[in-house]
């Protein structure tokens, strides 16, 4: 998903990004390495809860298909994935004390592949209706214009008319 969202964004870019929007991106770039980092490399206590403690993800990839697409989401995606599976085989994370077995892998797949799943449907909802609403625009204006010059043309129609009619 990275390479064909991110082929399809770079072609869709024009002109130059704005500064707020690189720098938002730089933000939630190290918030979600932080929050991965933190969730599948470090020993977390064992008063946090084993279900809910990745949880904290979702908001960041909520941020990542929200606010960029589905690149976004499909970036955030992947930088999951790799610290995710990173812990895994290093023995870290939110399921570091339970004995390693194909349940602890399948509950690992299990939260990964639903995360991701949520973010890259929620990313392309929010670039069709992005793409819907300029439609949308483009085509109010366009029927706008020609309103305008409907109007125009009936008003010269009705001038030269009764030009006429004074005339003879």
């Amino acid at each position: 998903p990275v390479i064909l969202a991110t082929a399809g964004a770079l072609r869709e870019i024009r002109g130059p990004i704005p500064r707020w929007r690189v720098v938002e991106a730089i933000a939630l770039l190290m918030a979600t390495l932080g929050a991965a980092y933190w969730l599948y490399l470090s020993k977390q206590p064992s008063r946090i809860d084993h279900v809910s403690n990745p949880l904290v993800i979702v908001p960041l990839m909520g941020w990542a298909a929200i606010r960029f697409e589905a690149p976004g989401a499909a970036w955030a995606i992947f930088i999951v994935n790799t610290f995710c599976i990173w812990g895994t085989t290093i023995g870290s994370g939110p399921l570091f004390d339970l004995a390693a077995s194909s349940l602890v892998n399948l509950v690992i797949q299990a939260r990964v592949g639903v995360t991701g799943m949520v973010a890259l449907s929620l990313g392309t909802a929010v670039g069709a209706a992005r793409r819907s609403a300029g439609v949308h625009k483009r085509l109010a204006l366009e029927l706008q214009a020609a309103v305008d010059a409907e109007r125009t043309r009936l008003s010269h129609e009705l001038h030269d008319e009764v030009a006429q009619k004074l005339a003879a």
